[in-house]
């Protein structure tokens, strides 16, 4: 999580750098101690280490507002789902 140049990689460094991907609509967002973050979603867990604790609460936040616009979007997009769904019955 360390901010720096060297941590920059493009996409085709992530496919073989890439360790997961997890779901922050259902994920649990945890910090062990001052530095440490765990993310835990569908039997995954990862855990990442801040430099600081100021870098690790701004880690936090963003995750914590990521997880909430993906909350958000996962309801729009199920309440787009049953509109249609309304729709399609008054038409028949």
């Amino acid at each position: 999580m360390n901010s720096g140049q060297n941590d920059i990689r493009t996409q085709a460094e992530m496919a073989h750098t890439c360790r997961g991907t997890i779901n922050l609509a259902t994920a649990h967002i945890d910090t062990e101690d001052a530095c440490n973050i765990v993310l835990s979603s569908g039997g995954r867990t990862y855990h990442l280490k801040a430099s600081t604790e100021v870098e690790r609460q701004k880690w936090v936040t963003a995750l914590e507002l990521a997880k909430a616009k993906a909350i958000r979007m996962m309801n729009d997009q199920s309440g787009k789902a049953r509109s249609r769904l309304v729709y399609l019955c008054a038409l028949l």
